[in-house]
């Protein structure tokens, strides 16, 4: 079975991340710094990921992918390079026990002409995987803090 699900993707150094949901409306994930929050059908949960280092290492994971500061993965994972003509395309492989039986593979795909992330495939297991692509890119634009309040 499918889900679809529609949203704006938000992004502002350092560490603020905030994916509003269209479809359904109302669902939001933001992470700030060290809390991260996640509202679903009107019911929000909020965790710090300072207390948590699965949260913590899955929080860096998601800024390493927004980013493509590969670097932030340190020695957790395991990284594969591929080109084709119009994409680069990174998939990692986490190697720490707990993650790894969250998210088996991450799997990036990057704009050649702008170098932006163009989908973002998180595989939990052989056959779930949930599916990010990001179109109607807008860089450097100004994006207001209250977006990213927890």
């Amino acid at each position: 079975k499918t889900n679809k699900s529609k949203g704006k993707f938000f992004y502002k150094k350092a560490q603020k991340i905030c994916l509003e949901y269209t479809n359904p409306q109302g669902n939001l994930i933001v992470m700030n710094g060290v809390k991260f929050k996640i509202q679903t059908n009107g019911k929000a949960t909020v965790v710090k990921m300072n207390s948590n280092p699965m949260m913590r290492q899955m929080g860096d994971m998601l800024t390493a992918c927004m980013t493509g500061n590969l670097n932030l993965f340190g020695n957790q994972s395991v990284s594969e390079y591929f080109e084709n003509q119009s994409h680069y395309t990174v998939v990692i492989t986490p190697t720490n026990r707990r993650v790894k039986s969250y998210l088996k593979q991450i799997v990036l795909r990057f704009d050649k002409g702008d170098m932006t992330l163009s989908s973002m495939r998180m595989n939990e297991n052989d056959t779930d995987y949930t599916l990010y692509e990001f179109s109607d890119k807008r860089l450097n634009a100004n994006v207001d803090d209250d977006k990213f309040k927890i």
